[in-house]
């Protein structure tokens, strides 16, 4: 009797930490992103970061009026390079 009631005890731990540790996976959804469409752009690089949890590179970007406006772009973990 003993051995069920910990058996259910580590089973319900089990899944308690699976449904806990869920949104850590949504994090790193690429929905938000139009996979199929490639954008080319061409700029100053005003700053390059290399920081956990993710790159981050920013381009000084000159429009067809000549204004100026900066564009980030983060890249993956630096960890992963």
């Amino acid at each position: 009797m003993k051995w069920i009631m910990t058996r259910k005890a580590f089973g319900l731990v089990g899944l308690a930490a699976m449904l806990l540790a869920a949104p850590a996976f949504s994090h790193h959804s690429f929905a938000v992103f139009d996979q199929s469409k490639v954008l080319h752009m061409a700029g100053t690089v005003k700053e390059f970061e290399l920081v956990n949890p993710h790159a981050w590179l920013h381009l000084n970007i000159v429009n067809e009026k000549g204004d100026v406006s900066t564009w980030s772009f983060e890249a993956g973990s630096p960890r992963n390079w």
